[in-house]
């Protein structure tokens, strides 16, 4: 008996369109909705009930529930790229960007300055922000005092927190590495074996009242003129740790050598 035979053709697949990569205009979900149609629509947003803002629906429950009053807050100043220098007007802008936890979106304000041409105001509506040229979006690992982000083609470089952020990332040192005094405590003391002749020379150096006191700025150049590795963070937990001890807003000689195991000097 003759088999019947199979003449059907298979069928082609069907050829899909590369998603180009992030445009930097509008979030990543209207990048990707321009490659879909020929005239652009807005993206379609899941439903949700009214009077809820548009980042509700970034959020998970847990991160809802636990997070939600939680807000980060560092002072900016703008920051000169590879291939954007700041003008004038720009270098001497101060702004607070605002880290929300529950759904790891940012939010940049510029407090108003009288009679410096520039209005001031909201710079950045609240979004998830992404990194340059990824998928990737910002999130707390990123944010600490002397960090850099990148926003939009404009870099900003954090210069200071207030209260309640450094004590938040104090108390929760397990994510926020660079609040953690004993990691960089640790990390000191293993970078001054061999010269805490050096060491002590910068502190001394650092101290030009000789009062046997260091400011912030002060303690910061006697370790970049010792040649130590750290973060202006990492420098600020050492601080508040040794403030915690000692008490006031200046650092003793003696104490910074004590906490780096030198002893006195």
């Amino acid at each position: 008996m003759l088999q019947d035979l199979d003449i059907a053709e298979p069928v082609p697949p069907l050829p899909r369109p590369a998603v180009p990569p992030y445009n930097g205009y509008g979030s990543l979900d209207d990048s990707r909705q321009n490659c879909v149609a020929l005239v652009p629509k807005p993206p379609k947003k899941a439903s949700r009930p009214p009077m809820r803002p548009p980042w509700y629906a970034a959020c998970d429950m847990h991160k809802l529930m636990n997070k939600d009053k939680i807000i980060l807050r560092f002072t900016a100043r703008m920051a000169p790229t590879a291939t954007h220098a700041l003008s004038h007007a720009d270098a001497g802008r101060n702004f607070v960007l605002s880290y929300f936890l529950m759904d790891d979106s940012l939010l940049i304000f510029e407090p108003p300055v009288r009679n410096s041409g520039i209005g001031g105001g909201k710079f950045l509506e609240r979004q998830r922000v992404y990194k340059p040229g990824s998928e990737e979006i910002y999130t707390y690992q990123d944010l600490y005092v002397g960090g850099r982000l990148e926003v939009f083609s404009r870099a900003f470089e954090l210069m200071d927190a207030d209260e309640y952020t450094l004590t938040y990332m104090e108390n929760n040192k397990h994510i926020f590495v660079m609040a953690d005094a004993d990691a960089i405590l640790e990390s000191l003391r293993v970078q001054v074996r061999g010269r805490d002749a050096q060491l002590r020379a910068a502190l001394v150096a650092a101290d030009s009242e000789g009062c046997g006191q260091l400011a912030g700025a002060q303690l910061e150049a006697a370790f970049d003129a010792a040649g130590l590795r750290f973060t202006r963070h990492q420098l600020i937990a050492l601080r508040r740790r040794a403030d915690k001890e000692r008490g006031g807003g200046a650092v003793a000689t003696e104490e910074v050598l004590r906490m780096l195991g030198l002893g006195g000097s």
